[in-house]
């Protein structure tokens, strides 16, 4: 499905609230990293697609603020830098005539604060900008710290020094707060994924391809994910996309060509029959977290692709690599072993050759050997013998 074929479905209101954000994402991954182009008729579709996904969920309802009054609030999150932007419009609300002014300003900001680093770690690194709309040439900005040396009086003293030159600051009612919230990566060590569920387990794995559907095709999806990952076909971040049909319909269409009836799921009878019908390939199910034991392996030969699969809890996902769903860094398929380095493998009976075999292939060359050895012993004999013959001379 192309781009502009996608926006016009966006303008014409098909897509509900919860398939937005998805099919926004995915318009980004095609014009960035795929390199596809957006017609200039699309691009306004594309401007007002994106100010809506900016927009953030908003306050709850039974949030209350004594000091302030919020205006509207949005928010943006960057996975690729693991920054969360967020932006507040808000008003002071009328301070009491028997208060101090600094101290109610404080709290004021205490009050703002709070909800802004609700879920933030200590660790965080937070940067904020406070704007006026009749002064947009005059931010006001507090530099990147830590959540945790961030406070009101860091914002006081700051503005402290802006009221001094420019008084009219807080002229206007409407004030904006922006911030951008960075959290750093933090190393601990590997997790070991126990106790977790079998869909945590395939998500947290960057070699395993989760299949989501909501019908009993899971075995057909999985087998068609596999095949075009196998292929490097071009429409696999459309088959991934559960917000498109066309994985569906490739699935439907396997099963009719393989006469296969998953309306009841798909059991190891079901794999064999679509066996039977991808002859290029060799289907092989893994039904342990570490690549243990199999569910069902199929034929294996030279001229056959293998097609991965993990089965737990009635699903099917796609293995993408073996040694990053096992977490190993080689992995034997056909002794199913975990190893640290492919040099520990040294004693695999379906690779190395055996001491039975050996033995038989001596008996197989026994005569030749026989004549070998016969000659070695006749020329060792006449070198003696010379030897011999010439130390007696002397």
């Amino acid at each position: 499905m192309s781009l502009s074929t996608i926006l016009n479905l966006y303008s014409c209101g098909v897509f509900n609230d919860s398939e937005l954000l998805q099919v926004y994402h995915d318009i980004c991954d095609r014009l960035v990293l795929q390199g596809e182009r957006l017609e200039p008729e699309d691009e306004g579709i594309l401007l007002q697609l994106s100010n809506k996904m900016f927009v953030g969920q908003g306050l709850p309802a039974n949030e209350e603020f004594k000091h302030l009054k919020i205006i509207g609030e949005k928010s943006k999150v960057i996975k690729k830098f693991n920054t969360l932007a967020k932006t507040i419009d808000f008003k002071f609300k009328s301070a009491d005539s028997l208060s101090n002014p600094i101290v109610w300003l404080r709290n004021a900001f205490n009050e703002l604060l709070e909800h802004l680093l609700i879920d933030a770690l200590p660790t965080d690194r937070v940067g904020l900008v406070l704007r006026n709309a009749s002064f947009p040439e005059k931010p006001v900005g507090i530099s990147f710290r830590r959540v945790n040396q961030l406070s009101s009086s860091v914002i006081m003293t700051t503005l402290e020094k802006i009221l001094q030159s420019n008084a009219q600051f807080f002229a206007s009612d409407l004030l904006t707060l922006h911030m951008d919230r960075v959290t750093l990566p933090v190393g601990y060590g590997r997790q070991r994924l126990t106790g977790v569920s079998f869909e945590e387990f395939c998500r947290r794995r960057h070699g395993i391809l989760t299949v989501e559907n909501a019908d009993t095709l899971c075995l057909a999806r999985a087998l068609v994910l596999a095949v075009a990952w196998k292929r490097n076909d071009s429409d696999l971040p459309v088959l991934k996309n559960k917000l498109y049909s066309e994985c569906t319909r490739r699935a439907v269409s396997l099963c009719t060509n393989a006469k296969v009836n998953l309306s009841n799921g798909g059991t190891r009878e079901h794999i064999q029959q679509f066996q039977d019908y991808l002859t290029d390939y060799t289907i092989v199910v893994y039904n342990h977290r570490l690549g243990q034991t199999v569910y069902y392996e199929g034929p294996r030969s030279s001229n056959r692709q293998v097609l991965n699969l993990i089965f737990e809890n009635n699903h099917y996902n796609v293995i993408t690599s073996l040694t990053s769903a096992f977490a190993a860094k080689y992995f034997c398929e056909l002794c199913r072993t975990r190893f640290s380095q492919k040099s520990e493998h040294k004693s695999c009976k379906y690779i190395y050759v055996p001491v039975v075999t050996l033995h038989l292939h001596a008996i197989k060359l026994k005569p030749l050997l026989f004549v070998i050895n016969v000659i070695v012993i006749s020329v060792v004999k006449y070198v003696f013998q010379n030897i011999k013959n010439l130390y007696a001379r002397l």
